[in-house]
């Protein structure tokens, strides 16, 4: 494998991967071992000429994924011996998905987006001193807002996801000779959702620095942190269009349908839990701290079997320990008192269940971390002269 020299590379390999490689004469193997060793010698025009003749032989033999690979790794070199590279590679990038075939043009969208992202990440200092108007040049990023950023980039993230039942259709599992194959393959089994987990991480975060419509989207709806089947059955209503969030919603809505009847549940249960807890995060309803728990507790006891239903039990740990240090003993209940043995009961169950699995780490760590001695001094803010100097020991 290549050295991976950004996270764009990294992002591109993951998913390039995924496409069949057909059989050629042409030794792609060596090609890419002078691309290697000219990018390890520091001779990035060297590595770029080496490049162009994969490209071009690719081209020839219309060996999709052997295209895409040369595209990015073209981009590596731009980035080391050209000025204004994120520009340069955002041209090329465009240029390429005009004339792309699926599901090369939704893997591109993707990765052009990933770009666009890193040339506003680089750039914020500026483009926060723009003001959206009516003069931007919509094939000119040096004079767009950061609403303007925001559109582009989420545009190509649907984009991505454009023809959802053929990237649904593209399984993974032939393809294993040319894949370096990870843990996490039975949780992303087609190139949909790839793509879509993409997707989610940029909805995910928040859109503070959009100017926000009176109208915005907010997560009032109960049915977000309900059951999966409810959840999926949910009709979420916005004029928002911008709105991350909703459009996080609703793929979460697409992924868990996908998934809903599969054989072996475990992608389910790991989009699910992962639904659960952005729902949480982004849910404006009072109830919503007692209504994750029991969304938490619903995946855990159905699925308890399952490894990947531990990372549910975890987060039932965590709730139950974040319960115990609000504990006032003055006010709190009986149920509230045994916060803490009740989280350290759920995270040695999780770990006992499954120790190597993420979840199970996580849980060890947990219990060791509640079952740990500490003392605690608190004293007052505001002491009496000639008075004893009050303070209280945990």
């Amino acid at each position: 494998m290549l050295v991976i020299r950004s996270s764009l590379l990294l992002t591109a390999l993951l998913l390039i991967s995924f496409i069949a490689m057909s059989q050629s004469p042409f030794n792609y193997d060596a090609a890419w071992k002078k691309v290697e060793a000219a990018f390890n010698q520091g001779k990035p025009k060297t590595a770029a000429e080496e490049v162009e003749k994969i490209y071009a032989q690719a081209k020839r033999e219309k060996n999709e994924a052997q295209q895409v690979k040369a595209i990015v790794y073209k981009s590596q070199a731009i980035e080391q011996v050209e000025e204004d590279s994120q520009m340069k590679n955002i041209q090329a990038f465009e240029k390429e998905i005009k004339n792309a075939s699926e599901p090369v043009k939704q893997i591109l969208y993707s990765l052009t987006a990933d770009l666009y992202k890193t040339y506003f990440d680089n750039q914020r200092w500026k483009i926060y001193d723009r003001s959206a108007t009516n003069d931007t040049d919509p094939v000119n990023p040096e004079t767009w807002s950061i609403t303007d950023f925001t559109k582009r980039i989420s545009d190509y993230y649907e984009k991505s996801l454009s023809n959802p039942t053929f990237l649904q259709k593209t399984q993974l599992d032939k393809y294993d000779p040319i894949i370096t194959k990870g843990n996490m393959r039975h949780l992303r089994p087609t190139l949909y959702d790839l793509l879509a987990h993409k997707a989610l991480d940029y909805w995910e975060n928040d859109e503070a620095e959009i100017t926000r419509p009176v109208y915005a989207f907010e997560l009032r709806d109960f049915a977000s942190l309900a059951a999966s089947k409810i959840f999926i059955r949910h009709k979420f209503e916005t004029r928002d269009s911008l709105s991350h969030t909703y459009k996080a919603t609703t793929l979460y809505q697409d992924l868990i349908r996908f998934h809903l009847n599969d054989e072996k549940p475990d992608a389910l249960i790991d989009v699910d839990v992962a639904r659960v807890k952005f729902a949480y995060d982004k849910s404006v309803i009072p109830e919503k701290k007692q209504l994750y728990k029991e969304a938490l507790e619903h995946i855990y006891i159905q699925y308890g079997k399952n490894e990947q239903a531990m990372q549910a039990g975890y987060h039932l740990a965590l709730w139950w320990q974040e319960k115990a240090e609000l504990y006032n003993p003055l006010t709190g209940t009986e149920e509230d008192r045994m916060a803490y043995s009740i989280a350290l009961s759920y995270a040695e169950k999780v770990y006992k269940a499954f120790p190597k699995s993420e979840g199970g780490i996580a849980a060890k760590q947990l219990a060791d971390a509640i079952k740990k001695p500490g003392i605690e001094i608190a004293v007052e803010k505001v002491n009496i002269i000639s008075k004893p100097f009050r303070a209280k020991l945990s």
